[in-house]
C-alpha cells in the first residue's frame, strides 16, 4: 500500500478531530478579535483623539500666554504664532476624526458641543494673535481670561468623553474576557480529546516513516547553510513511495538550481567586469584633457593604469628620431629600476619592445624566466609572472610602446582595458604633439618677426647715416 493511502486511513479520524478543534478555535479567536478590534479601533481611538485635543489646546494656551506676558522680539512672536497655527491644525484634524468615529448618541452630542466650544476658543485666540501683532497687549490680556474660561469648558467636555469611552472599553473587555474563558474551557476539552486520538494514530503511522521524513527534512533544513559556491546536498532515499518521489524531485531541483547559480554568477561577473571596464576607462579618459606636455601625460598615465591592471612595473617608450634613425626612448615609468636594464633606449626591432613597435602587434610573456627583470620593494624582489607589451597607435601609425609586468596573470578584462586606454593614449599624444608643434612654429615665427624688425631698424639707421 502506498504511503498516501496509509496516510488517508491513519489520519482520517485525526483530520475530523482537527477540523472540529480548528473550527471551535477559529470561532473563539474571531469573536475575541472582533471585540478587541472594536475596542481598539473605535473607543480607544476616540480617547486618544480627545487627549490630542486636550494637549493641543493646552499648548495653544501656553503659546498665547507667552505672546501676551513675555517681552518677545518679532522673530519669537512669529515663531509662537506659527506654533499656535500648527496646534490649531492638529486640533481640527483630531476633531474631524472624532466626528467620523463616534457612534453613540451621548458621545455624538458631546463631540458636537466640543466642536462649538473649540470654534469659540479658536475665534478668541485669533483675536488675541491680531492684538499681539498690533502691539495691543493690554486688550489681549483681557481676552486671555476668556481663553482660559473656554479652555476649562473644553476640558470638562473632553473629560466626559474620555470617561464614557473608558467605561465602554471596560465593559467590552469584561464581556470579551468572559467569552474567552468559556471558549478556553471548550477548546481545552477538544484539545485533550483530539490529542488522545491523534497520538494513538500518529504513533502507529509515524514510527514507520519517521526515518525517511527525518532524512528529507534534515537535507532541506541544511541547504540554508550552503554557500552559493558549494554543491547543494542530495536526499539519499530509493523508496518507491511518495517520500521517494519527493526525494527524487528535490534532487532534480537542486541540480537545476546549481546550474542556475552558475549561470547567475557568470552573468553577474560579466556585468561587473563590463561596469569596471567602462568606469575605469572613463576615469582615465577624463584625467588628461588639459595636459599639454607629453612627458607629464605619459608619467601620469603609466602611474594610473599600472595598478589598475594589477601591474607592479610599467614603462612607456616613445618613438623619437627621423625615418631611418627612429628609436624608442623611455619617457615614463612606474616602479622602474634602472640598475637592472642596460639600455633605456631601443632601436626598432631590438628586443621585444623594439619588435613590438616594428611589427605593430601585442606581445605577451606568460612564463618569465627567473633571471628576467625583478619587481623591487622595500622588503625584497620578485620575478613577474606575466609581461604584456603593447603598441601605442594613431591611425595605424606606431607612436610608442607600453610594457607592463605583473606577479599575476593578466585577465581578459585587464587586456581590454589596456587596449581601450592605449587607443585614447594615441589620440591624446597626437593632440599634444600637434599642440606642441603649433607652439614651436609660433615661437619660431615670433623670433623670425623680431629678426626682421631688427634688420629693418638697422637698414633704416644705415639709410639715415647715408
Amino acid at each position: 500500500m502506498k504511503l498516501r493511502n496509509k496516510l488517508y486511513i491513519d489520519f482520517g479520524l485525526f483530520l475530523i478531530t482537527a477540523i472540529i478543534i480548528t473550527a471551535a478555535s477559529l470561532n473563539m479567536v474571531s469573536q475575541f478579535k472582533n471585540k478587541m478590534d472594536e475596542v481598539v479601533r473605535d473607543n480607544y481611538e476616540e480617547v486618544r483623539l480627545a487627549n490630542i485635543v486636550r494637549y493641543e489646546i493646552s499648548s495653544t494656551s501656553r503659546y498665547l500666554r507667552d505672546l501676551i506676558l513675555l517681552d518677545m522680539d518679532i522673530v519669537s512672536i512669529e515663531k509662537d504664532i506659527q506654533n499656535v497655527e500648527d496646534s490649531r491644525e492638529k486640533t481640527f484634524l483630531a476633531l474631524n476624526d472624532m466626528d467620523e468615529l463616534v457612534k453613540s448618541n451621548e458621545t455624538s452630542k458631546l463631540v458636537s458641543k466640543l466642536n462649538l466650544l473649540y470654534d469659540s476658543f479658536n475665534d478668541v485666540q485669533i483675536e488675541v494673535e491680531t492684538l499681539v501683532k498690533e502691539g495691543r497687549k493690554d486688550e489681549a490680556i483681557e481676552l486671555l481670561v476668556n481663553v482660559q474660561k473656554n479652555r476649562d469648558e473644553i476640558y470638562q467636555v473632553i473629560n466626559q468623553i474620555v470617561e464614557i469611552e473608558e467605561q465602554v472599553m471596560h465593559d467590552t473587555l469584561e464581556q470579551t474576557e468572559n467569552s474567552y474563558r468559556q471558549s478556553i474551557r471548550v477548546f481545552v476539552t477538544l484539545i485533550i480529546f483530539g490529542v488522545l486520538i491523534g497520538l494513538g494514530v500518529m504513533f502507529i503511522s509515524m514510527r514507520k516513516i519517521a526515518g525517511d521524513i527525518n532524512k528529507v527534512t534534515g537535507v532541506i533544513n541544511s541547504i540554508t547553510s550552503f554557500d552559493a559556491t558549494d554543491n547543494l546536498p542530495r536526499i539519499n532515499i530509493t523508496a518507491n513511495d511518495e517520500i521517494g518521489q519527493i526525494a527524487k524531485a528535490f534532487n532534480e531541483m537542486t541540480g537545476v538550481l546549481e546550474e542556475q547559480i552558475k549561470q547567475a554568477k557568470k552573468y553577474n561577473k560579466a556585468i561587473q567586469e563590463q561596469s569596471w571596464l567602462k568606469s575605469s576607462v572613463g576615469e582615465v579618459s577624463t584625467m588628461f584633457q588639459g595636459v599639454k606636455n607629453i612627458e607629464i601625460f605619459c608619467y601620469e598615465l603609466i602611474t594610473k593604469i599600472t595598478p589598475i591592471v594589477g601591474g607592479k612595473y610599467g614603462v612607456i617608450y616613445m618613438i623619437e628620431g627621423e625615418e631611418e634613425k627612429k628609436y624608442l626612448k623611455k619617457l615614463a615609468a612606474y616602479a622602474f629600476d634602472g640598475s637592472q636594464i642596460d639600455s633605456r633606449d631601443f632601436k626598432l626591432g631590438e628586443g621585444l619592445v623594439g619588435q613590438c613597435a616594428l611589427e605593430n602587434r601585442e606581445i605577451q610573456l606568460e612564463q618569465v624566466p627567473d633571471n628576467y627583470i625583478k619587481i623591487t620593494s622595500g622588503l625584497g624582489t620578485a620575478s613577474p609572472k606575466n609581461i604584456l607589451i603593447l603598441p601605442v597607435k594613431f591611425n595605424d601609425q606606431v607612436l610608442g610602446v607600453v610594457e607592463v609586468a605583473s606577479l599575476d596573470e593578466f585577465s581578459t578584462n585587464h587586456k581590454e582595458f589596456l587596449h581601450r586606454v592605449l587607443n585614447i593614449m594615441g589620440i591624446t599624444i597626437n593632440r599634444i604633439a600637434n599642440h606642441m608643434q603649433v607652439e614651436k612654429l609660433l615661437k619660431e615665427s615670433q623670433i623670425f618677426t623680431e629678426k626682421l624688425q631688427t634688420q629693418s631698424e638697422e637698414l633704416q639707421l644705415q639709410q639715415e647715416e647715408l
